[in-house]
């Protein structure tokens, strides 16, 4: 999905203003996600979604202010992928 140059903007402005607050994470390529609603949407346990970004098999998550792992629609793409691979 691709955004216009003026969504974009607006994201960067959202994510500066929200995210020393931890109210909404926003990231320039979509809304982030925590683990649990990834492994929904891949078929994957939680468990072994980590796992892959440990080995590298996937690309690692990136953490929250308060540590949390958070996804990408990218991150989400990659491990269908792999699901469906399997």
């Amino acid at each position: 999905m691709r955004f216009s140059p003026k969504i974009v903007l607006t994201l960067y402005i959202l994510e500066a203003l929200y995210s020393s607050q931890n109210a909404t994470i926003i990231h320039r390529e979509g809304w982030k996600m925590l683990i649990g609603e990834v492994a929904g949407k891949t078929g994957f346990p939680a468990k072994t979604i980590r796992f892959y970004g440990q080995i590298g098999l996937a690309i690692p998550a990136s953490r929250s202010n308060n540590g949390y792992r958070t996804y990408v629609d990218r991150d989400v793409h990659v491990l269908q992928f792999l699901h469906r691979a399997r």
